[in-house]
């Protein structure tokens, strides 16, 4: 993974996604681990929360739903992540 080129993409500030096109021909284990398996990685030494919620936020920004279904994704994501941070912090 640290050999993908979505490394040297992230590293210049490019917008990457996460999304799964076909997880049963890949034998993908859940969308969790693939954002999981990319924040490792693609982000390295450098990888931080705001590099996963970067990611999580760009993968509904970039997606096909339509504005109003990006707006609710998004408000429906921020609430969640908020309510895990809070949870997490220390």
């Amino acid at each position: 993974m640290r050999n993908h080129p979505a490394a040297a993409l992230m590293s210049e500030n490019h917008p990457l996604v996460i999304s799964s096109d076909d997880p049963a021909i890949f034998g993908a284990s859940g969308l969790s681990y693939d954002f999981y398996e990319a924040f490792v990685g693609f982000g390295g030494l450098r990888s931080h929360l705001g590099s996963l919620k970067e990611l999580a936020i760009n993968s509904i920004r970039y997606s096909s739903l339509t504005p109003k279904q990006q707006e609710t994704a998004l408000a429906l994501w921020q609430r969640r992540w908020d309510k895990f941070v809070s949870e997490n912090a220390f």
